[in-house]
C-alpha cells in the first residue's frame, strides 16, 4: 500500500492536432500526425509519503509537487486503399 499527500484542483483539458496525407500512387498513401494534448496541472500538497510493503513501514516526508501534464504524439502510417 502507498499513500501520497492529497490535493485535487480542476482543469480544462484540450486536445489539438493536424495532419497531412502524401499519396504514393493510387493505391498507397502516407499518413503524417500531429497531436498536442494539455490534461492541465497536476498538483499535490505537502506530506507524508507511507509505504507499506510485507509488514514494514517506511514514511517519506515531501515538499508540494505541481508539474504541467501534457503529451506530444506524432503518428506515421502508411494507408493501402482496395
Amino acid at each position: 500500500t502507498t499513500t501520497t499527500p492529497s490535493g485535487d484542483t480542476t482543469n480544462f483539458a484540450w486536445r489539438a492536432g493536424a495532419g497531412l496525407t502524401i499519396p504514393i500512387d493510387d493505391a498507397v498513401a502516407i499518413d503524417i500526425s500531429w497531436r498536442y494534448m494539455d490534461l492541465g496541472e497536476v498538483r499535490t500538497d505537502r506530506g507524508d509519503i507511507t509505504v507499506e510493503r510485507n509488514g514494514a513501514t517506511s514514511h517519506v516526508e515531501v515538499g508540494a509537487t505541481r508539474a504541467d501534464l501534457t503529451v506530444q504524439t506524432i503518428g506515421i502510417s502508411l494507408r493501402w486503399s482496395f
